[in-house]
């Protein structure tokens, strides 16, 4: 549930030491100021309130539940599953069904170009993940978790399409700032994973190769973004997406032989719904696919300041 209920309305007993009461509770004794510091959300989402950057006081007993990752989480909140999230994470929660919902209406479409989404979608082979907003560092720090956990799920997803989108509730201004917001938000992922995950050594790491694809766990993704300014009508989408698909699958497509037969599938239903394909469509191998990224189609497509980094 997302209100926090009182110790009376949750039936609990009157307990005494400070873990038992944070059980029944969530509430924290320490100070003042460490118990109220869950008032403020945007704060809080941001792991920037004043207690945090001091510290969560040892004497909290909401400090066995923390992570390095998410230290905001957990200290003065009720102990529910739900609040085992970031607070902007537990308010997006019931949201997500009817932004999944129109996502797969978009993709439905008789017209949308992409058969190897519809087959995904049709065979439930799709996760959501639905975040506030690119290029903020506690979004992407549950996208890095989402996509691990997604990982783990397929470790071998075979030659059927498996896609996990990413959606946002921001909104981008036009194809540019969607473009910069990717790329940033793509590093932000990158320099939070690569504290714990070396890159996929199966593909290239320097963002102008040839054999580039975006890593996190250890594992490459192709990125694929859409958003309503988007002048690609096919990555059109209601709202901001990026959708991560396992490059692993590509190569499995191609060792049957169904990759080719897909792409030109894809290709002459883009041409139908928009005259020609975007110009900076490529095969894997042939030029860098961080291109094809963002879906920008002017020339420049390939400006970014995406970095690696090595794994430490």
């Amino acid at each position: 549930m997302l209100a926090a209920m009182t110790t009376a309305e949750a039936g609990h007993a009157p307990v005494g030491s400070a873990e038992e009461r944070f059980m029944a509770t969530g509430e924290c004794r320490a100070t003042s100021a460490h118990r109220s510091h869950s008032m403020s959300r945007a704060r809080e989402r941001r792991f920037d309130c004043e207690p945090h950057r001091a510290g969560i006081p040892n004497d909290c007993p909401g400090r066995r539940f923390a992570s390095k990752e998410t230290t905001c989480k957990r200290c003065c909140v009720k102990f529910d599953p739900m609040n085992l999230l970031p607070r902007s994470a537990r308010a997006l929660t019931p949201l997500k069904d009817a932004f999944a919902t129109r996502f797969r209406q978009f993709v439905s479409a008789p017209r949308f170009p992409c058969v190897g989404a519809k087959s995904a979608m049709n065979r439930n082979r799709v996760a959501f993940g639905l975040y506030e907003q690119m290029a903020d560092p506690g979004d992407a720090a549950q996208l890095c978790d989402a996509l691990a956990d997604f990982s783990r799920q397929y470790p071998a997803p075979g030659a059927d399409p498996v896609s996990f989108v990413a959606m946002f509730r921001q909104p981008v201004a036009n194809e540019d700032d969607f473009h910069d917001r990717l790329w940033t938000h793509l590093q932000v992922m990158h320099d939070l994973d690569a504290t714990r995950h070396a890159w996929d050594d199966t593909v290239s790491a320097d963002v102008d190769d040839p054999t580039f694809s975006f890593s996190i766990a250890s594992r490459a993704f192709f990125v694929v973004g859409l958003h309503p300014q988007a002048s690609r009508l096919a990555r059109r989408a209601p709202f901001p997406c990026l959708v991560f698909n396992f490059h692993d699958q590509f190569e499995a497509l191609r060792s049957n032989g169904r990759y080719a037969k897909l792409q030109e599938a894809i290709r002459a239903r883009d041409i139908a719904l928009q005259g020609d394909i975007n110009p900076v469509l490529a095969s894997f191998g042939d030029a860098s696919e961080a291109r094809q990224y963002s879906g920008r189609a002017r020339a420049e497509a390939s400006a970014h300041p995406f970095r690696a980094r090595r794994a430490s």
